[in-house]
């Protein structure tokens, strides 16, 4: 499939690569209900319908709208989709060359916290307990070293060097290696952490119910823990933490890069 070259060609890490496919397979079902057979003839008054088709969609799985991320990554799509088969010549033109469109609301997206935010979010977890203490160094280190949250449920232990606080994030965006520092504060409670867990043999950092802890379990303690923190504000999720980090670090004077 030209698309699925693409992506590998591009860099792409397998289970994002799984993802997008899946998510380009709602324009296909798209193209065959209104009987396209030749993906030539779509032009952008068709792909503006097909924006209104999202906009509009109830998931049969949930019986709910798609939401604002599922929307941009879904349209997301369908523009790499579009490159791909323009770079590979098996069409003329791309639709969607100098066109822009996002979802209604999408302006939320990434919302970042502020220093005040982010202190009563870290300070609202309770590092007296296993968990709360593996919490506090979870988001710590989130905080600390702008991680994604992927990269917080694949971190080892081998990966933490604790005297250089430098840890090694393996097959990053793009498939890439990269190493970031650790602050002293989030080094501090990762140890206190790993010192004290029940079970210290155990390949990944850090450790739920069912073995290593998943994007969805990270994403549950972060809902919970801002709750307890009081804040309410819409459009905040994991991802606003890394956010934060760049926004924070610049506001300081910090070079990013």
């Amino acid at each position: 499939m030209v698309f699925e070259d693409y992506l590998k060609e591009s860099g792409y890490k397998k289970s994002t690569i799984r993802t997008k496919l899946g998510s380009v397979d709602v324009f296909f079902r798209f193209v065959e209900k209104n009987n396209v057979q030749d993906v030539r003839d779509i032009d952008i008054e068709f792909i503006k319908r097909f924006v209104k088709h999202i906009e509009a969609f109830i998931s049969e799985k949930t019986e709910k709208p798609y939401g604002k991320r599922t929307k941009i990554l879904i349209i997301g799509v369908v523009r790499l989709l579009f490159r791909s088969l323009y770079l590979k010549e098996k069409i003329l033109t791309n639709p969607l060359q100098g066109y822009s469109f996002k979802p209604a609301g999408a302006e939320m997206i990434r919302e970042s916290m502020s220093e005040e935010e982010i202190n009563n979010f870290l300070d609202s977890i309770n590092p007296h307990t296993l968990l709360g203490l593996r919490d506090r160094a979870m988001f710590e280190l989130m905080y600390s070293s702008g991680l994604r949250v992927s990269e917080v449920s694949g971190l080892n232990r081998e990966d933490i060097d604790t005297n250089a606080r430098m840890i090694l994030l393996r097959q990053a965006k793009w498939d890439k290696d990269r190493i970031v520092p650790i602050s002293k504060v989030a080094m501090d409670f990762l140890l206190r952490y790993l010192s004290f867990r029940k079970i210290k043999t155990r390949k990944a950092v850090f450790m739920g119910k069912q073995g290593r802890l998943k994007r969805a379990g990270i994403n549950r303690r972060f809902k919970k823990w801002l709750k307890k923190a009081g804040i309410t504000r819409k459009g905040l999720s994991c991802h606003s933490i890394r956010h934060s980090t760049a926004t924070h670090l610049l506001a300081h004077g910090a070079d990013l890069r």
